[in-house]
C-alpha cells in the first residue's frame, strides 16, 4: 500500500506532522526515544522524552540506525540540524520513526536535503511498512539547486495524516490503490499563483485499480487566491487528463471534506465499480462563479457546461455502478446525462484587454496581411486590404466602425502586405502602400508615444512633454 505525494514540483519545503494509521507506543531504539499513545483511530498524543539526537550524518547514516535496530526504531535528528542525502532514507521494519528531537513545530525542526549531483527523487520511502512515521522534519527537494527529476514522489509512504500541504502543481495527495488508507484531517492549499491540477487524487488503476477500504474524510481543499485548483478530489479512471481502459474498485467512504477558494470541481466521480459513498462533503465556500478564476476554453463540451453552472459535484452514474456495492451520494450532486472523460481540463483565464495601448517609436509594424494592428477591451483597429485602417467597436459581438482613415489604394498588392502601418524611428506615424507613404502624421521628429484608445480621440501622437501633436482626426 502507498500514497504517492507528487512533491516533486513543489518548491517548498514539507511539514508532515504525521504518516501513520495506527501508531503503537514505541520503545527506546537508536539516536533517541519518544513516547506516543494513539488512543483513537484520529487521535494522538505525543510526550518526549530528551535523549541523544543525531546531529551530522547522511541518509547511510540513518539508514544504517534503522537497518541495526530493527522494529520501532526511533532515529531523533538534532533540531535545527540538515542532513543531506543522494539517495533516499529508507524504512525497514514496522514501527519505526524519523523525527526531530522534542517534537518542534517551528523552524528549529530538523531538514532532509537533497544534494545537487543526484539524480534521486524519493527523499523518504515507507513503502510496504506499516506503522512508520515521520514527525516533526521538514523535507526539501531543492529543485533551485538540485534541478527536476521525473520519477517517484518526495516522500512514499503508508495511510495517515500528513498535516498541511501548500504549493503543489500536480496533485497535494496522490492514492495509488492502497486498500485500507485513512486520508484524514489534511489542509491542501494552491500556491500563491498559476494553477494546482488536483488535491486529492484516486484515479490511477495502479495495483489493478484497488481502493478498497479507503477512507477520505475531513479534508480542506482551498484554492487561491491567485490560484487555483483545477480539481478537488478525483475518483475513477476517466476523471485525470489520461482516461484509463480500467476501471477502478472498492468499497470507498469520502466524508465531511471541506471545499473552499477556487476550486473548479470539487468531486468528480466516473470509472468506478460502484461502491461509493460520498457523503457531507461542503463546497458552500468555494468561489463563484468558476469564470471569476480559470477558463473552461480547453474542455469538452460537458465539462464547458458544468464549469458554466459553476457545478461541484458531477458524476456520471453509469461510470459508477458495478460489482463493488451500491452507491450511497450526497444529493447535491449533479448527475451527467452524457459520458466526459478528462476534467482535468481548466486553464488560466485570459488577462482582461486594456482600455489603451501605446507604443514608443519603431515599435509598430503591422501591413495588411496581418490586418489587426491591436486589440483593446472590445475593440479592435484593422489595416484593410485596400488600405483603409478602421477602429471597430465590438461590444456584444456587433462590429460597429467607430472611426477611419478613409485613405484607400490600390497598390497594397494581392496580399495586402504592400500596405504597412508603422510608427516610425523619427517618430512619424505613416501608412504606405507600394508606391509610398499614402498619409502621415507630420510628426517626424517631435513623436514620442503613439496611443490607441477604445475612446476618443481614438489614435493620438505626443511629444516629450506628453502634449497632443495629431489625432486620427486630424486626417
Amino acid at each position: 500500500m502507498k500514497i504517492l505525494f507528487h512533491a516533486l514540483a513543489l518548491p517548498l519545503a514539507f511539514h508532515f506532522l504525521s504518516l501513520a494509521h495506527a501508531i503503537p507506543s514505541p520503545e527506546a531504539a537508536h539516536g533517541g526515544s519518544a513516547q506516543a499513545t494513539n488512543t483513537t483511530d484520529d487521535a494522538m498524543t505525543i510526550t518526549p522524552r530528551q535523549s541523544s539526537c543525531l546531529s551530522t550524518g547522511t541518509q547511510s547514516t540513518i539508514n544504517a540506525l534503522f537497518s541495526s535496530g530493527g522494529a520501532n526504531t526511533i532515529v531523533s535528528l538534532c533540531p535545527g540540524v540538515t542532513i543531506p542525502i543522494t539517495a533516499p532514507v529508507v524504512f525497514t521494519a514496522p514501527g519505526q520513526e524519523l523525527s526531530t528531537q522534542g517534537y518542534p513545530t517551528d523552524s528549529s525542526r530538523a531538514t532532509i536535503l537533497i544534494q545537487p549531483g543526484s539524480t534521486v527523487t524519493s527523499a523518504i520511502r515507507g513503502n510496504w511498512q506499516n506503522n512508520v512515521k515521520v514527525l516533526n522534519i521538514q523535507v526539501d527537494g531543492n529543485q533551485p539547486n538540485a534541478g527536476y527529476f521525473g520519477g517517484d514522489a518526495l516522500l512514499e509512504m503508508a495511510c495517515g495524516r500528513m498535516g498541511s500541504i501548500t504549493g503543489a502543481t500536480d496533485g497535494g495527495i496522490v492514492i495509488f490503490g492502497s486498500p485500507g488508507s485513512h486520508i484524514l484531517r489534511n489542509t491542501i492549499t494552491s500556491s500563491s499563483s498559476g494553477l494546482q491540477f488536483g488535491g486529492i487524487n484516486m484515479v490511477d488503476p495502479t495495483w489493478s485499480g484497488n481502493y478498497s477500504g479507503v477512507v477520505v474524510s475531513s479534508n480542506t481543499i482551498t484554492g487561491g487566491p491567485g490560484s487555483f485548483i483545477n480539481l478537488g478530489i478525483g475518483m475513477g479512471s476517466q476523471v485525470w487528463s489520461n482516461p484509463h481502459p480500467e476501471t477502478n474498485f472498492g468499497q470507498v467512504t469520502v466524508t465531511n471534506n471541506v471545499f473552499t477558494g477556487n476550486v473548479g470541481f470539487s468531486i468528480v466521480m466516473n470509472g468506478w465499480l460502484g461502491g461509493l459513498t460520498v457523503t457531507g462533503n461542503s463546497v458552500s465556500g468555494v468561489t463563484t462563479p468558476s469564470s471569476s478564476f480559470a477558463s473552461a476554453s480547453g474542455c469538452g463540451a460537458v465539462q464547458q457546461a458544468a464549469f458554466a453552472d459553476s457545478e461541484q459535484l458531477v458524476y456520471y452514474p453509469a461510470g459508477v455502478t458495478g460489482s463493488s456495492g451500491p452507491n450511497v451520494i450526497q444529493s447535491q450532486f449533479t448527475a451527467l446525462s452524457t459520458n466526459a472523460s478528462n476534467w482535468l481540463c481548466l486553464t488560466n483565464p485570459a488577462p482582461p484587454l486594456p482600455d489603451t495601448k501605446s507604443f514608443l517609436p519603431n515599435t509598430l509594424s503591422v501591413d495588411a496581411s496581418t490586418s489587426r494592428v491591436v486589440s483593446l477591451r472590445d475593440f479592435h483597429v484593422q489595416v484593410q486590404g485596400d488600405g483603409n485602417v478602421v477602429g471597430i467597436d465590438t461590444t456584444g459581438g456587433v462590429w460597429t466602425v467607430k472611426w477611419a482613415s478613409s485613405r484607400f489604394s490600390s497598390a497594397c498588392g494581392p496580399d495586402g502586405s504592400q500596405c504597412l502601418l508603422a510608427f516610425g524611428i523619427d517618430g512619424n506615424f505613416v501608412m504606405y502602400d507600394g508606391n509610398g507613404p499614402l498619409w502621415a502624421s507630420g510628426t517626424d521628429g517631435s513623436g514620442q508615444l503613439l496611443t490607441f484608445s477604445r475612446e476618443p480621440p481614438w489614435v493620438t501622437v505626443t511629444g516629450s512633454n506628453g502634449q497632443t501633436l495629431w489625432t486620427i482626426g486630424n486626417l
